[in-house]
């Protein structure tokens, strides 16, 4: 008698497991195809935000951006070789320097 309980509750795991693999199975598909709905609604958006503008805004628009990139990348590097970042930091430094020593406290 303990061994067909035994055998019952090993089957009532079983079942649980397999319905709990098969849950599993179908809300990784349902996710599956929500991503893919997203990838194609993403494209669609795309496509479309293309297509209504014309090819030189595009062109234009992506020149534009890269020539700003390549400006504040030499800007960045220009005022690093210059020691303008050190300088500005070794002021605020010195300006904090004398706010704390104005402000001690006094002993009682």
């Amino acid at each position: 008698e303990r061994r067909e309980e035994e055998e019952e509750r090993k089957n009532v795991l079983e079942d649980h497991l397999r319905e709990a693999h098969d849950a599993l199975k179908s809300a990784e598909k349902k996710l599956q195809d929500k991503k893919d709905a997203l990838r194609d609604a993403a494209a669609a958006n795309k496509a479309a935000a293309e297509s209504a503008l014309p090819q030189e805004v595009i062109s234009s628009a992506t020149t534009s951006v890269g020539v700003l990139t390549l400006t504040a990348q030499d800007l960045l590097d220009r005022l690093s070789q210059s020691g303008a970042v050190e300088k500005a930091q070794e002021n605020q430094l010195g300006q904090l320097e004398k706010a704390v020593t104005m402000v001690r406290i006094p002993k009682p």
